[in-house]
C-alpha cells in the first residue's frame, strides 16, 4: 500500500536512502556491505543484484555486439556504448590535476584518477570556466 501512497517506511540505517519495500533497502544495504552473492560461471565477475548478473552474462552469450564507429570499443549494451562515445566528443571540460589527461565525464577523470596513486586527495580542475 505504501508504494501507493508515496510512503517511505523503509531507512538505511548508513545514509540517507529510503524506500516504500522492505526488499529494496535489503538490496540497497548491500552497497554498505560490500556483499555480491551473484557470481558469473564464466569469469570472476560478482555482482550485488541477480539482474546486473543477467547482463553480464550476455557478454558471454553473444559477445559484444554494439561496435564504436570511431576506434575499437565494443560492448554489450547500447547505453554501455552511448556513454563511450562521449568520449571522443572534443568538448572536454574536466582536466587532471597530475597530468595532461581531459575528459567531458567526469567519472572517467575519477576512474582515470587512480592511474596516479598519490595520497593526495581527489581535486580536478574544470576547463569550462563554470
Amino acid at each position: 500500500m505504501s508504494v501507493h501512497t508515496g510512503e517511505k517506511p523503509f531507512l538505511c540505517d548508513q545514509c540517507d536512502y529510503r524506500t516504500s519495500r522492505g526488499f529494496s533497502l535489503k538490496l540497497h544495504k548491500r552497497v554498505h556491505s560490500g556483499e555480491r552473492p551473484f557470481s558469473c560461471d564464466d569469469c570472476d565477475y560478482r555482482s550485488s543484484r541477480i539482474d546486473t548478473l543477467k547482463i553480464h552474462k550476455k557478454m558471454h552469450a553473444c559477445g559484444k555486439t554494439f561496435f564504436c564507429d570511431q576506434c575499437d570499443y565494443r560492448a554489450t549494451q547500447l547505453n554501455h556504448l552511448a556513454m563511450h562515445k562521449k568520449a571522443h566528443f572534443a568538448d572536454k571540460h574536466f582536466s587532471c590535476d597530475e597530468c595532461e589527461y581531459r575528459t567531458n565525464q567526469m567519472s572517467m577523470l575519477s576512474r582515470h584518477w587512480k592511474v596516479h596513486a598519490s595520497d593526495k586527495p581527489f581535486s580536478f580542475r574544470s576547463t569550462s570556466g563554470k
